[in-house]
């Protein structure tokens, strides 16, 4: 897992920002993007978050972790990585933090009271939640 340029850095998150959000570039002063993510969201409380996830991606499937850090960076409060869904897992528990696939076809996060979501189509949503035994609700 690498940290991602600067020069490439907000370009990136503006992508994000834009196809899995509802905010605008302001989303980097942000501390949490969870009450903006674009539709359909899918909730769940597993208890164990990090299976959860390796179970939602591939796990050499290369992808960003955008990791929340209030206060301690110069610009916006997220850090941004690129790596493959395993090492990036290594790195996650404690902190909000959001995985991204480069294709922009899902996003998923956790918080640090193990509540995952994810967003992406309905289709693949419904796909894979409703074989999840920990589904919540897809909104």
């Amino acid at each position: 897992m690498r940290l991602v340029e600067p020069h490439r850095f907000r370009a990136i998150l503006a992508g994000i920002f834009a196809e899995r959000t509802n905010y605008s570039n302001d989303a980097i002063l942000r501390l949490w993007w969870r009450e903006g993510l674009k539709e359909p969201v899918a909730y769940t409380v597993p208890p164990d978050p990090i299976a959860f996830i390796r179970r939602l991606l591939r796990q050499d499937e290369s992808v960003w972790l955008v990791a929340e850090d209030e206060g301690d960076k110069t610009i916006g409060n997220f850090w941004l990585y690129e790596g493959t869904v395993s090492a990036v897992l290594q790195e996650c528990p404690a902190f909000e933090y959001y995985i991204v696939e480069k294709k922009m076809e899902r996003l998923i996060c956790e918080n640090p009271h193990g509540l995952a979501s994810t967003i992406g189509s309905a289709q693949t949503l419904n796909a894979r939640f409703q074989e999840d035994q920990y589904y919540t609700e897809i909104l």
